[in-house]
């Protein structure tokens, strides 16, 4: 069974390893091959030190896990832009888990999250182009294109 919870600095290596195996899975042609397949991992995991190991009330991380496995994770950076609100930065669920509920449970918990430090404040995020599973993903939850424009 899944559970959910706020990430830890324990969970450091097993964000970074996700994270790094999704943008492998969705960036190529994006990002070069060298950086994915080499320089992605060490990459992420100095995101994500610095991330789970400076605490800031500006942002939230919570993980999905199986069995003490990081199975996918959401984190968002509240009050982010003015003309925005809250970014989500990154959601990202592992392949083998996609379409059981998992992003969308994150995508809600990562909503209460937001609602109950500032409540109406809107979210965004960033999406390439080619990554056309999260596009569909987050219209069907209810998202909108729009262009990227100034802040």
């Amino acid at each position: 069974m899944i559970s959910y919870r706020n990430a830890i600095s324990e969970d450091i290596e097993g964000i970074a390893v996700l994270h790094t195996k999704s943008w492998q899975e969705n960036y190529r042609g994006a990002l070069s091959d060298d950086f994915l397949d080499n320089k992605a991992l060490s990459d992420r995991m100095k995101v994500w030190l610095e991330r789970l190991q400076n605490a800031d009330s500006a942002k939230k991380i919570i993980v999905a896990e199986l069995e003490g496995i990081i199975e996918g994770f959401v984190c968002v950076f509240f009050e982010h832009s003015k003309s925005y609100g809250t970014l989500l930065d990154n959601l990202h669920v592992s392949s083998k888990l996609k379409g059981q509920g998992i992003g969308t449970k994150l995508m809600l918990l990562a909503a209460e999250a937001i609602n109950s430090r500032n409540a109406g404040s809107d979210m965004y995020l960033w999406v390439l182009n080619q990554n056309l599973g999260a596009i569909r993903f987050y219209e069907m939850l209810g998202g909108e294109k729009r262009n990227r424009g100034g802040d």
